[in-house]
């Protein structure tokens, strides 16, 4: 009975080792690309519309109240970060990886003109 038993153990072990070793699909925040849009040391606000561009690829937000955005893109790479601050459109370089990256901007002004400065 002994060695019955210890050899359902040994056949068993593998098959329940592999069953718990693979987790339930769990969210992930790969490819994230979040942070926060401010302008005069204050938050954007929310409601602020925001898209990045990779390639043919467009991926939206809108910032909360915090001016808190976040975005999930699924490609990696050169992106371009765009949006409009009263009436100008804004535009940056962002890069996209399979790791969640965070950009913090700040709306500065100079010479009549708004411009996006990473923070």
């Amino acid at each position: 009975m002994d060695a019955i038993l210890a050899g359902w153990l040994l056949a068993s072990t593998p098959t329940m080792a592999l069953t718990y070793s693979v987790p339930a699909h769990i969210p992930t925040s790969a490819g994230d690309v979040s942070g926060t849009i401010t302008t005069k040391g204050a938050p954007i606000g929310p409601g602020v519309r925001l898209e990045i561009r990779c390639g043919a690829a467009v991926y939206s937000a809108v910032t909360d109240s915090l001016g808190h955005y976040r975005v999930y893109v699924s490609r990696t790479g050169r992106c371009t970060l765009g949006l409009t601050y009263q009436g100008q459109a804004l535009a940056a370089e962002v890069y996209s990886y399979d790791t969640p990256v965070r950009y913090d901007w700040s709306i500065e002004t100079g010479g009549g003109a708004y411009r996006l400065r990473r923070m």
